[in-house]
């Protein structure tokens, strides 16, 4: 986008809190913790039972996680964004298809730093279940948008927007969405998450400020068991 340092925060003043009405996830409850405390706006991260960590398969040129527990986790693996560092194997987009904006610098403008899923029952991924995201990313201001996308096959992605989050301040955000894994659809499916800093939701724009990152996951059959997650 080419904005200038100065010329960008007027514009974020001017018209930044005028894209329209979006609606963030609450954090999920009781949030545990360890966390940066209720006043930020942000759900502590711990580890859950049986979350798997992700891995990068140089296949879908993307973190992965290659059994369906009950949830996935990228850990460290999009921090950042590309050409600003430290992000391995950016852009992390499926197939490599969509690169990350250039722009800014890293810790001070957006990026997408970390993304995990697990089934809000505590049960395996499998179709028809409903599952929490929390996208960890670094926001420029409250203008910042982040779009979440889900694709039924990260081999052939065709991305379905379902949530809009705001951030709740500049800097460090968490935040969570809920979506229900397609019926009837097991193997490897995938979500995105898409911080922007201007403009329309839009799954792939890697102008300026732009990231996107992808993470792969496997959704097996259902057993019709559950098991709670502590928290």
């Amino acid at each position: 986008m080419g904005w200038s340092g100065t010329s960008r925060k007027w514009m974020q003043v001017s018209s930044g809190l005028l894209l329209g009405a979006f609606v963030a996830c609450a954090p999920p409850e009781p949030t545990p913790p360890g966390g940066q405390g209720p006043s930020a706006g942000i759900a502590a991260m711990e580890p859950a039972p049986q979350m798997e960590v992700a891995s990068y398969d140089a296949t879908l040129q993307v973190p992965r996680c290659s059994a369906s527990g009950l949830g996935c986790d990228s850990e460290a693996l999009f921090d950042g964004r590309g050409p600003l560092g430290p992000e391995p194997h950016a852009p992390n987009t499926l197939g490599g298809t969509c690169l990350d904006g250039s722009a800014g610098t890293y810790h001070s403008d957006e990026s997408v730093d970390r993304i995990r899923l697990y089934t809000t029952d505590g049960s395996a991924l499998a179709p028809g279940k409903e599952i929490t995201i929390e996208v960890s990313f670094w926001a420029y201001s409250i203008g910042n948008r982040v779009d979440l996308y889900a694709a039924e096959d990260a081999s052939n992605p065709t991305w379905t927007l379902f949530q809009v989050l705001t951030p709740q301040g500049r800097g460090a955000n968490t935040l969570t969405a809920t979506y229900t894994l397609p019926e009837g659809i097991t193997g490897v499916q995938a979500v995105r998450a898409a911080i922007r800093y201007t403009g329309a939701s839009s799954s792939c724009d890697g102008e300026g400020y732009n990231d996107r990152d992808d993470l792969a996951f496997q959704v097996g059959a259902s057993t019709g068991c559950s098991e709670t997650m502590n928290p």
